[in-house]
């Protein structure tokens, strides 16, 4: 697995470089000056790399191979196929991109030293026991093709870099350490020359600012005007319709106060109508089963809701949430409210029509078991009562 991974990342590398050397003379398509003067300094620059064969032949001729590599196994490929893969992908290359492509290759070759360095060493080791060799013959003669396509692609980064020109001894590659020197130069070159245009463009930029900013104060001034009428005309719709506000909330505040006097009146003769104390649950639980006659099983879901809510308060009378009812809650509404009697019998055993926290309930208050005990105890057997007398009602059926 690791050796096929070395393989496989060989292959590729030596793919970049490949095509990195068909990059050297490719057809520049017209178009961008400068964009053209790049790609020509970097195939330029490009041009000085040895070919992958010749530095094969170097490294194969300072260090002949110990097993005879079987092509046809290599799973790194052989030179032509690599060759016709990188032309049919050549085109052409900015200074930027060349240089980049093969500090890439460089840092990757850097990061397989130390594994290629571990197969070279095991390539020369032997069985402590069998004495046999560490790799059989199909593996070794994988791990020599790696490590001399490895080597040949060192050499010849090192001769883009310029530091391996006196040892690699490749013939026709005069000036190789000018390679990236090149292509750095022309990098810079780039960059400088693009700073140049791009502080022409930016005068260019302040120049036509300068006379959109003059148009602009123009129809700004008229913008101006044109505004100021218009907001002549909006304060004045904006009075008369704050006026028109202004009356409408009013006459509104004023119906709904009255509206509000009217249903604290409505409340209160509804609460003055009714009965308090025992006989006046007696009579308004009398009302419920009167109201309930026409509707099977009414009456036994509305007595049933009432005793569980006076149980609840008799259980837990500081609990408020036991002794506050919505008056439009709609369990409630659907139970006990909607009969009649049903709302009365709260008002018959103690409870008021009040507005807690916004919202209109019944509420049976609990006096101050500290200050009036007394009270307390009125408050608590009356609603022991009410619920001995919905207790009686229930045993009637």
């Amino acid at each position: 697995m690791e050796l096929r991974k070395a393989e496989a990342e060989v292959a590729e590398l030596k793919g970049h470089y490949e095509k990195l050397l068909h990059c050297a003379n490719p057809a520049v398509p017209p178009g961008d000056a400068n964009a053209s003067a790049s790609a020509a300094a970097a195939s330029e620059a490009l041009s000085r790399l040895p070919p992958v064969t010749d530095l094969l032949a170097k490294v194969r001729q300072d260090r002949p191979p110990i097993v005879s590599a079987n092509e046809e196994s290599s799973n790194i490929g052989s030179a032509d196929d690599v060759r016709e893969g990188a032309a049919s992908m050549a085109t052409s290359l900015s200074a930027r991109e060349a240089l980049s492509s093969l500090e890439g290759i460089k840092s990757r070759l850097d990061a397989l030293e130390a594994k290629c360095t571990k197969f070279r060493k095991r390539l020369g080791e032997k069985d402590p026991v069998t004495d046999a060799p560490r790799y059989g013959e199909k593996t070794a003669a994988r791990v020599v093709d790696l490590l001399e396509i490895y080597d040949a692609l060192v050499m010849g980064v090192s001769i883009a870099f310029g530091t391996d020109i006196i040892s690699s001894g490749v013939e026709d590659t005069p000036n190789e350490a000018a390679a990236v020197i090149s292509l750095r130069e022309t990098v810079q070159k780039d960059e400088e020359k693009a700073k140049e245009a791009e502080a022409i463009a930016k005068s260019a930029a302040i120049d036509e600012a300068a006379r959109a900013a003059s148009y602009a104060q123009k129809l700004e001034e008229e913008e101006r005007q044109r505004r100021e009428a218009e907001e002549s005309a909006r304060i004045m719709r904006e009075a008369e319709l704050h006026r028109q506000a202004i009356e409408a909330r009013q006459q509104r505040e004023e119906e709904e106060a009255r509206a509000e006097r009217e249903a604290r009146e409505a409340d209160r003769a509804f609460v003055a109508s009714i009965v308090k104390g025992p006989d006046g649950v007696r009579a308004q639980l009398k009302a419920l089963r009167e109201g309930c006659a026409t509707e099977p099983g009414s009456f036994d879901v509305a007595i049933g809701a009432l005793h569980t809510l006076f149980s609840q308060i008799k259980s837990h009378p500081d609990e408020i949430k036991f002794r506050r009812i919505r008056r439009d809650h709609p369990k409630f509404v659907q139970d006990i409210g909607r009969h009649p009697g049903g709302k009365e019998i709260l008002i018959a055993a103690g409870f008021t029509l009040e507005t807690l926290d916004g919202v209109k309930s019944f509420f049976s208050r609990e006096p101050d078991l500290a200050s009036d005990m007394d009270g307390w105890s009125a408050w608590f057997d009356g609603l022991k009562l009410t619920l001995d007398i919905i207790e009686e009602e229930m045993i009637k059926g």
